[in-house]
């Protein structure tokens, strides 16, 4: 019953199944592109760092006593100490410090603690406290990242948030103007179906199937368009950019393209037998 109504009112049928690839396929894209922003932001997130360089008359007894305050305050903060022997042999490896090799008598520089931590925002905090130590020279914190992680994060849910929301509401409206069409078209049968004593399930059901297959199809296409056509041609341009593929690090793994796929399918599904249920109880009133 469901598929004679979809095959009756093909262009109606046609319009929805448009739309709802339209959308799903400009979902897909997105989770695809947020994924690849969400794993960027997270390999911002493991490069910011704080220094604090130490004056010259701190010792390591007294360094380890400084370290063991910033832990007991903030657990997770990953904390190394770099002697001023490490620093000059770090130093001399750079290019710079190849270059000055011949002109650097004694060792000019201090001893520092390099501290990271898995919310790098916390840095902000770490360094506020180190700053007002009597035993740190200098902190160096590149606040600019931590300040735009902070709206990476917050652009991408907002974004994220705003996008689901209104793919959502669109395809639901258009599914539930197709369904109102077949109920039009039928209204006088299921009156008739109605009289004779047929439930408002037995009623409702095929509507809410009609929904369903529109759609899976819809669905069906998304997930061609963004898994089988979008997600090669960008993995392919990204792949001959090293620079592009480092700032948007799109992932191809089969386990999130399977689940990708299944979670498009599902919201298909569900906004179409949702669109039915609601145009069946609005315009049918069962």
């Amino acid at each position: 019953m469901a598929a004679t109504s979809i095959s009756r009112h093909r262009g109606a049928s046609a319009v929805a199944v448009a739309t709802l690839t339209f959308m799903l396929s400009a979902l897909t894209i997105f989770v695809l592109l947020a994924n690849g922003l969400e794993q960027a932001a997270s390999s911002l997130e493991a490069k910011a760092q704080l220094v604090a360089y130490l004056k010259p008359s701190v010792d390591r007894s007294e360094a380890e006593v400084l370290i063991g305050d910033i832990r007991a305050r903030w657990p997770q903060a990953q904390i190394q100490y770099v002697s001023p022997k490490v620093a000059l042999s770090q130093f001399r490896q750079t290019s710079l410090g190849r270059s000055l090799s011949g002109a650097i008598e004694g060792n000019p520089l201090p001893a520092s603690l390099d501290i990271r931590m898995p919310n790098p925002l916390l840095l902000n905090r770490i360094a506020a406290r180190l700053s007002s130590n009597a035993d740190v020279h200098n902190v160096v914190l590149n606040r600019d990242l931590t300040g735009k992680l902070a709206e990476i994060a917050t652009v991408v849910a907002i974004a994220g948030t705003a996008v689901v929301l209104g793919l959502a509401i669109l395809a639901l409206i258009m599914v539930i103007n197709t369904t109102h069409l077949s109920i039009e078209a039928r209204r006088e049968e299921i009156e008739v179906v109605r009289l004779v004593g047929a439930t408002q399930r037995f009623v409702r059901n095929p509507l809410i199937v009609e929904g369903l297959l529109l759609g899976v199809a819809g669905a069906i296409l998304a997930t061609l368009v963004g898994l089988g056509i979008f997600l090669p041609v960008i993995h392919w341009v990204l792949a001959g950019s090293s620079t592009l593929g480092a700032l948007l690090p799109i992932t191809t793994s089969p386990l999130f393209v399977a689940s990708l796929g299944a979670a498009v399918l599902a919201a298909g599904a569900s906004i179409g037998a949702a669109g039915s249920y609601v145009s069946a109880r609005r315009f049918a009133r069962i």
